[in-house]
């Protein structure tokens, strides 16, 4: 078990609940260092968009273009609002795409391994080595066509991983240089998120800004980042 050395605020701590550990003493400074965090940013929202409370931005929602789709409001949002609220609604649902992302593309990136160079001159066009990025060639990989059967077994995909998807892919990607179209919006949507309010988005500040919002609001988390 990993130890931690803490100091005199520890002992303190753990002096006043009798029977707490370290772990929960750094438990009780995570969370109280993320509603510090959480408190600063409210003041941040607040004083760029001139309101007394967060509770407020539902109030301040963006106009849409007389006559748009329902389908393209999202993507006006996304370049016109200066909403935080509305831009962490955005994010939420980007980020439930992209965890459910299961295109062939991002089944190759993530379990796609390093394979022999003989493997991909024996199914693909030597002429096309140089478009090839030497990370992608290790003497004692699997084969590309092993590969293609394991995730075919692994996943159910309606149209299934060839050797030929494996080769086009390493042509256009370097190693872990993939992003799906569902990670380039979260990421998009991120950028405009720091644009308007001042500071990176957080999962745990987007469920703070709905349940503030939205005082029924369900909480749906994606990473845990103590502050």
């Amino acid at each position: 078990m990993k130890s931690f050395k803490l100091g005199a605020n520890a002992e303190r701590h753990m002096k006043k609940y009798a029977g707490t550990s370290n772990e929960d003493y750094i438990e009780f400074a995570a969370q109280t260092a993320r509603k510090v965090t959480t408190s600063r940013f409210d003041t941040e929202i607040c004083e760029r968009l001139d309101i007394y409370n967060i509770a407020h931005l539902p109030y301040k929602a963006t106009q849409l273009p007389f006559g748009i789709e329902e389908y393209e409001a999202d993507d006006y949002l996304l370049e016109h609002s200066n909403n935080p609220l509305e831009l962490a609604e955005l994010w939420q649902k980007a980020k439930a795409n992209e965890s459910s992302d299961s295109s062939k593309n991002y089944i190759i990136s993530e379990f796609l391994k390093p394979f022999p160079r003989e493997s991909f001159e024996r199914f693909a066009d030597k002429n096309w080595l140089s478009d090839v990025s030497k990370a992608w060639f290790n003497k004692d990989g699997l084969a590309l066509d092993v590969q293609a059967q394991e995730m075919n077994s692994l996943f159910f995909v309606e149209d299934k991983i060839t050797i030929d998807d494996l080769i086009d892919f390493v042509r256009t990607y370097k190693r872990y240089s993939y992003k799906s179209p569902a990670t380039i919006l979260v990421e998009r949507i991120e950028q405009r998120f720091k644009e308007c309010a001042g500071f990176q988005i957080k999962d745990y500040y987007v469920e703070h800004l709905l349940k503030s919002c939205y005082p029924k609001y369900e909480i749906e988390t994606f990473e845990d980042v103590p502050f």
